[in-house]
């Protein structure tokens, strides 16, 4: 019989490759499904091979993954809420030629931070014959109470404007951070304003709402200087 260079005959070498390759599928190894046609043997699982899942029961026993904190929505929500009563229902708020809007949305915006459970206070001026006024709601601190955090946004609109973007969004955001952080205890005091006169032809030192800084800062909580709050 003839043998191969490693000394085996090619009878013997075949034999050794059905006998792997029935190993190798797990054929012949075990007894056999009486019974049943070859066809139909169910073979073993592999090793370390995981049993398989259908797509469906996954989808259906996984809980969906939010996209976004539940929050986010109602903040949202509550965002386009104010900036349309300041927009829709209040419309163009200054002393030039929409005073009574200007006072509707100091009324709002002081009427909000009491619903809020803030005590907010009044610093007023006169401005061209009228009594104008920056809102102001205060969370005290807790460890270094005198050093005061101004968050800040002017409540008027230019000129024949409803303000939307300037500046209606901002006011919603500053009376959204005043209703989200009413319950905590910062280390320093914060005070959330709502500013008067940014708006053109109000936008100088001695108009603008923002030139009361030494009211917000505490040093004095009315000034009765015609347009000079800074005197």
């Amino acid at each position: 019989m003839e043998k191969s260079a490693h000394g085996f005959s090619p009878k013997t070498s075949l034999c050794r490759v059905v006998v792997f390759l029935a190993a190798l599928i797990g054929v012949g190894c075990g007894p056999k499904p009486s019974g049943l046609p070859p066809s139909e043997w169910v073979l073993p699982p592999l090793a370390n091979q995981q049993p398989a899942v259908d797509a469906e029961t996954v989808d259906r026993e996984s809980p969906p993954q939010p996209t976004r904190p539940p929050a986010e929505p109602v903040l949202a929500d509550q965002l386009r809420q104010r900036v349309t009563v300041l927009v829709e229902e209040i419309g163009e708020r200054n002393i030039s030629r929409a005073f009574a809007g200007l006072q509707k949305s100091a009324n709002y915006i002081e009427r909000s931070f009491k619903d809020m459970g803030f005590k907010p206070v009044n610093h007023q001026y006169t401005c061209d014959g009228h009594q104008v006024r920056n809102i102001v709601a205060t969370l005290e601190g807790s460890a270094q109470a005198d050093e005061i955090v101004v968050i800040g946004a002017h409540y008027d609109s230019a000129i024949g404007t409803p303000g939307a973007n300037d500046n209606a969004s901002g006011v919603a955001a500053l009376l959204e951070l005043a209703r989200l952080m009413k319950d905590d205890r910062p280390r320093r005091t914060l005070r959330f304003v709502a500013f008067v006169n940014e708006e053109r032809p109000t936008f100088t030192p001695t108009t603008w709402g923002a030139c009361a800084t030494r009211a917000i800062v505490g040093r004095t909580k009315t000034t009765s200087s015609p347009c000079s709050p800074w005197t």
